[in-house]
């Protein structure tokens, strides 16, 4: 599959999260660097066997963090991540 894939990365209790955003696939390393090549060596290892419809294309990455209380724009972001997240299961619900 010829796919761009998007990817975020984390740190967690030391070590760096790769979480593919695309289809549900993760990784980690020690390092940046070692995380991004597990994702990518994961990623390759996940396409080999998947059914294209479980890819989900990704317009557009936005990341927030909140460390006060929530307020309106945080919660109309996470609306917008929601129904992202609802048109992409819709999706691949259809394909089935």
């Amino acid at each position: 599959m010829n796919q761009p894939v998007k990817y975020c990365i984390y740190k967690e209790d030391g070590f760096y999260i790769a979480q593919c955003l695309n289809v549900d696939v993760s990784s980690f390393g020690e390092t940046v660097e070692e995380a991004i090549f597990n994702i990518k060596e994961a990623l390759e290892l996940y396409f080999e066997d998947a059914d294209p419809s479980a890819y989900c294309k990704v317009d557009e990455v936005l990341i927030g963090e909140r460390v006060k209380k929530w307020a309106v724009q945080d919660f109309m972001i996470f609306q917008s991540l929601a129904a992202f997240s609802d048109q992409c299961f819709n999706a691949l619900a259809s394909t089935k």
